[in-house]
């Protein structure tokens, strides 16, 4: 169940950051539209070296205020610590 959580939480993650790069901070707005990287799979990877950043919390956090999605936090959570 875990395992399918963080599937759901990363892969709706990354589908609302390529929609909208504008839920990106800045810094790495300001490398996709510099070109830093090679086209859309230039922009991807900005996506995924961003989101393999986060920590499990903040990636939750993002989620629930990207998505809007009601999982269950706080039992996703407990079993973290």
């Amino acid at each position: 169940r875990m395992a399918a959580n963080a599937r759901t939480v990363i892969t709706d993650l990354f589908n609302a950051y390529m929609r909208d790069t504008g839920l990106l901070p800045p810094r790495q707005q300001q490398r996709i539209a510099e070109g830093d990287e090679d086209g859309n799979g230039g922009t991807a990877r900005i996506v995924c070296d961003y989101i393999a950043g986060m920590t499990d919390r903040f990636a939750l956090k993002e989620h629930r205020r990207i998505t809007g999605k009601a999982l269950n936090y706080d039992d996703i959570v407990a079993r973290m610590l």
